[in-house]
């Protein structure tokens, strides 16, 4: 049994350091070894990330809900723009100290405290997991029905209707892809993203093509004899909560992104820049290529169908099942699984399998956290979430009001507190003695600031998830903005409060990081760098000095020289 348990460790490749509740390999700084994307794979992590099904599905969810093409893009203007500059300030520690957001979030929360924060990014990965794989085997499902016309007819419902068995198939089917391919390490998932982005490109760019061509225009919801049904709430409100659930779609990655930019090979330059073009561009033409080829494809096919996949099958369809529609079908919807097979990785499973590994680093690492992760989302039913417009915006806007406060958190501390300063050996030391330790683990201010900031918004938000289809009272207005005011609220808070009550060690730290600066805390010889190529594992016949100044001699897993 000892034995057993002793291989389910997670081992360090370096043998330099222990493992221990805040060091491990996957939340040390990456080191130059796995440092390896440049800016051009922060383009294609945004072109493959932004330019996907989610981003299309919620342009073409907008008309659905009630508000015209024209207001629907005008509404995705704001977005996009909003959501670079959130992925900039947010970024900046991976570039800069080569940290994940878990480590970033110590800073402003404290060593325990950062838990509860990596427990709001992990709330929305667990469902959006769920929700992209179920999209997945959606996709699996047309693909298989283009080759099977049995398939494609088959009807078996399943949850009160809200899922077909064929869909449940290829669900299953898309998992063991899926799984295949998240086996892969984060630093080498550059060309399988490359591969992906030039696939769906195809795909959406096909869609479009043919939607504008067979409708003579743009469709039915640019008519200029169109009318929008009763926006809900008021046309002003929809707006708002239209740009909101954009938000609300993309904010979470931009709050964690320093998982990716930690891997940043030539400092913050190049993926900033490459990230501020390309984050609002790419996010901005799927949300409007989806208004566009889901109103010209209703114009064709009597009906607005707003995910890619389904449009498929029904375009398949259209054409009587013809040898040539099935072969488009085909291609369109094996390229559409296999993007959402990387969207998935970037998006949720890798990325929240980073923080996930905060819990429990002896036990966890990346791999590990994204089976977990994968795991979760198979349970939360999507079909359920994405069965109605209404039900998909308002889960959409809904974790905004929890990371909205938590990224304002991070950014006040990193920018206006610190001063972009780390005290990195600090940042792994469970005890007193870091800077980051503040009460017990735990640092009220920012606990203070976002309770402040959540206080207007949850009200209306619990009154939302009940009431789907009825008219918003004014609390319900109120939260459709909790992203953006979460934001502001718990920046200026946070940041008054800690100048009332300073934290300590203001104005002490580094600005960037390198593989010698970093003695870790938990490491096997204290006069030694311990992290990074530059390390060396204990000897065999040395004696290990930890950071307690006890004396110990390693075992057989510590003996490794680098």
């Amino acid at each position: 049994m000892s034995s057993l348990k002793r291989r389910l460790e997670v081992t360090n490749p370096h043998g330099t350091y222990a493992i221990t509740q805040y060091i491990s390999p996957d939340l040390v700084p990456m080191d130059k070894t796995r440092r390896t994307w440049g800016g051009l794979a922060y383009g294609v992590f945004w072109a493959t990330g932004g330019f996907a099904i989610y981003n299309y599905s919620t342009g073409s969810a907008i008309i659905s809900y009630g508000l015209s093409a024209k207001q629907a893009l005008a509404v995705g203007v704001v977005s996009p723009i909003i959501l670079v500059i959130m992925t900039v300030l947010c970024g900046m520690p991976g570039t800069t100290h080569h940290i994940g957001y878990t480590t970033a979030c110590r800073s402003a929360w404290g060593m325990r405290g950062s838990w509860f924060a990596v427990a709001l990014r992990l709330m929305p990965g667990f469902i959006w997991d769920g929700i992209e794989a179920f999209w997945g085997g959606q996709a699996v499902s047309t693909c298989i029905g283009s080759m099977s016309l049995r398939w494609a007819n088959w009807d078996h419902p399943l949850a009160k209707g809200t899922l077909q068995l064929k869909d449940l198939i290829g669900f299953f089917i898309y998992y063991i892809v899926f799984l295949v391919v998240m086996w892969l390490p984060p630093e080498k998932l550059q060309r399988p993203f490359q591969v992906a982005c030039v696939f769906f490109t195809m795909v959406i760019f096909g869609l479009l093509i043919w939607a504008v061509h067979n409708a003579g225009g743009g469709g039915v919801y640019f008519a200029n004899s169109y009318t929008p049904a009763t926006a809900y709430g008021g046309s002003a409100w929809s707006l708002a909560y239209g740009a909101t659930a954009v938000l609300g779609n993309g904010a979470v990655v931009a709050l964690s992104i320093s998982d990716w930019t930690r891997f940043a090979k030539n400092g913050p330059k190049a993926p900033m820049t490459v990230m501020a073009i390309a984050c609002p561009v790419f996010v901005y033409l799927a949300f409007a290529f989806g208004i566009l080829v889901t109103s010209a494809g209703a114009s064709v096919l009597g009906g607005a169908y707003w995910q890619p996949y389904l449009l498929l099958r029904y375009i398949q369809a259209h054409y009587n099942n013809s040898a040539s529609s099935r072969a488009a079908v085909f291609f369109a919807s094996a390229s559409c699984a296999y993007a959402q097979v990387c969207v998935n990785i970037i998006l949720n499973s890798v990325s929240a399998a980073m923080d996930l590994t905060a819990y429990s680093p002896k036990w966890i690492n990346i791999r590990r956290g994204a089976y977990v992760i994968a795991a979760v989302g198979l349970c939360t039913n999507p079909w359920q979430i994405t069965t109605t417009a209404a039900t998909f915006i308002t889960a959409l806007s809904g974790f905004g009001i929890f990371y909205g406060p938590c990224a304002g958190i991070l950014v006040a501390d990193y920018w206006l507190l610190r001063q972009r300063k780390y005290v990195m050996a600090d940042l792994y030391r469970g005890d007193s003695g870091s800077i980051y330790w503040f009460w017990h683990g735990v640092n009220w201010r920012a606990v203070v600031s976002f309770a402040i900031a959540l206080a207007p918004v949850l009200p209306g938000y619990v009154m939302s998830c009940r009431n789907l289809t009825g008219q918003p009272n004014s609390w319900e207005k109120l939260s459709r903005l909790g992203f953006i005011t979460g934001f502001f609220i718990s920046s200026i808070a946070f940041y008054a409060v800690s100048r009332v009550f300073p934290p300590p060690g203001l104005g002490e730290g580094t600005l960037s990081h390198d593989e010698d600066m970093l003695v870790l805390p938990s490491a096997y010889r204290q006069d030694i760098p311990s992290q990074g190529q530059y390390s060396r594992g204990v000897m065999e016949g040395e004696v290990a000095i930890t950071s307690s100044n006890e004396y110990v001699h390693t075992n057989d897993s510590e003996k490794k020289a680098l």
